[in-house]
């Protein structure tokens, strides 16, 4: 794991920007001035991506096709809105140029199984906090219980995600849908949202929502943070938002670089990828993530705060279900 290592080596943290109870530490690393890839939305805004069920509709996965001559980077937790239900991407992906691909994704609408449209588009936001938290740990285990094979989530988790942000945030959703919490607190988002701007130089972000550590992301490019901001930040803002508290504890640098020390110190398995590169996955009892590498640099990271408890019983049946497979 020299690639990660290296690269969380040499992360400066910045100085907070705090906005009611959600604070967002820049992170500064090594910055690719030209990633060689697009985001999914500068992407889709060029008409060269093409996201659809595949079949007449299949939960864990979509049919992505890039049509343009670069490649495609696609953000965990994205969400994808349309088509038979509303998906949220299960890990980094990376598209070549010119290729087809099944992208593993976990629904976040419970209550739709009809089109709204023939196709999917990106959203504005992730996969909130929590949500993503519990996601990156199942795809870890299903990466490892399957030797590498299979990148899925737990669909009733998802599912538990998004039931408790809508109760939470007290939104009547009919399709018990993510995207109507988000839909129904625009307002209040853009509170938050209009105060986290990116910084120069800026390739990552750490969050904290009531003075605690809810997850960071770190990118290879400062161009591709500045892109992918805004939508995290309205994400790590529905957590905020979710939890809000008017007297929060103060948000700690000590703790920022705390919770870094924790992701470098955390192991880390290495899988081909679907598309280009790498899936590097971060399993430990304090630490759930995971990232992507590719040509000889760590194009993304992800990570977020884990309950001990519920990973080692996860641990445990994965392991069991691995020996099954081995005997």
């Amino acid at each position: 794991m020299a690639t990660l290592i290296s690269s969380l080596a040499d992360i400066g943290v910045g100085e907070p920007v705090s906005v009611h109870n959600l604070t967002m530490f820049p992170l500064r690393g090594t910055d690719v001035p030209e990633p060689g890839y697009l985001t999914l939305d500068r992407a889709t805004s060029q008409q060269g991506v093409e996201l659809g069920e595949i079949g007449s509709g299949t939960v864990p996965e979509i049919q992505l096709r890039n049509r343009l001559d670069r490649p495609v980077l696609i953000l965990d937790g994205e969400e994808l809105v349309g088509a038979k239900q509303n998906r949220v991407v299960n890990l980094t992906v990376l598209v070549p140029a010119k290729t087809e691909l099944k992208i593993p994704v976990s629904c976040v609408e419970q209550g739709r199984w009809h089109f709204h449209a023939r196709d999917f588009r990106p959203s504005h936001h992730v996969h909130h906090s929590r949500g993503r938290a519990h996601r990156n740990r199942d795809v870890s285990l299903s990466l490892m219980a399957s030797f590498g094979t299979m990148r899925y989530a737990d669909q009733s988790v998802c599912w538990e995600d998004v039931e408790k942000v809508l109760s939470d945030l007290e939104v009547d959703s009919a399709t018990r849908s993510l995207t109507d919490a988000f839909e129904t607190h625009q307002s209040s988002l853009e509170d938050y949202v209009r105060a986290i701007r990116p910084e120069t130089g800026q390739t990552g972000a750490l969050f904290m929502i009531n003075g605690t550590v809810a997850g960071m992301d770190l990118f290879d490019s400062s161009s591709t943070l500045a892109d992918l901001l805004p939508k995290l930040a309205h994400s790590y803002a529905l957590d905020a938002l979710a939890s809000f508290r008017r007297q929060a504890p103060q948000p700690s640098h000590d703790d920022a670089a705390a919770f870094l020390k924790a992701v470098t110190a955390t192991e880390a398995e290495r899988y081909k990828a679907i598309g280009e590169g790498f899936d590097l996955r971060l399993r430990s009892t304090e630490v759930a993530g995971g990232g992507l590498e590719a040509w000889d640099r760590l194009i993304h990271l992800c990570a977020f705060p884990y309950e001990e408890a519920d990973y080692e019983r996860r641990m445990r049946a994965a392991s069991a279900r691995r020996r099954l497979w081995i005997d």
